[in-house]
């Protein structure tokens, strides 16, 4: 996640990082970590990347929690093209980043995960979390 989002690698040196099978969580660090593959734990820390059958991740939490420190694979959404993200739906048009995950930049801050295939930026946002907007473009 570092070199994929420009992150400086001593942001992640107040943290460990769990292997959870097909997931990576990032935790405080602590000297006790380790102690914890002991102990039968339901969940621990955010879930940092989740393995997919096109690689790994981000998730739009950990994406969120590290929106301070992003610097690549950035895209900024116009306003109009926020909801209609949000919603699950693609956006067309070309995006100065590489294809592959991108963190997706609206007027308050990062959205969520997006998948870059271009011309056409995939949500990534879990259909879960999707925001039910019951208005339409002409009300707001």
């Amino acid at each position: 996640m570092a070199a994929r989002f420009g992150i400086p690698e001593e942001i992640f040196a107040a943290y460990g990082i769990l292997d959870a099978g097909s997931n990576l969580r990032l935790v405080s660090a602590s000297p006790h970590l380790d102690s914890l593959s002991a102990i039968k734990v339901e969940v621990v820390g955010l879930r940092l990347v989740r393995k997919t059958n096109k690689g790994w991740k981000p998730t739009s939490a950990a994406l969120q929690f590290l929106a301070p420190w992003i610097t690549k694979s950035l895209v900024h959404l116009e306003p109009a093209e926020e909801i209609p993200f949000l919603q699950g739906q693609a956006i067309q048009r070309a995006f100065e980043v590489e294809p592959g995950y991108v963190a997706v930049q609206g007027r308050t801050g990062i959205l969520g995960c997006g998948l870059y295939r271009p011309p056409f930026l995939l949500s990534q946002i879990p259909a879960s979390s999707r925001a039910p907007f019951f208005f339409s473009e002409a009300s707001e």
